[in-house]
């Protein structure tokens, strides 16, 4: 990278280790819902989600298999 537009913005529901040079979902089992993350927060004990690129966590979080959103 040779200047600050070459750097990404990973949005919600996606990660963006250092060293990366593109975003990647969140897996099952996490979530993240800030933008420019470099890792996903794992759900709370005794809860999971199975959708890759969750943005936010249910209301309802037992089981999920939506679509992500």
């Amino acid at each position: 990278m040779t200047s600050e537009d070459d750097c990404l913005t990973c949005s919600n529901g996606t990660y963006c280790p250092v060293g990366t040079n593109a975003p990647s979902n969140c897996s099952a089992g996490t979530y993240n819902d800030e933008p420019s993350s470099e890792k996903c927060d794992k759900c709370p004990a005794g809860k999971f989600q199975d959708v890759e690129g969750l943005t936010r966590l249910p209301m309802d979080l037992e089981h999920v298999s939506a679509d992500p959103g």
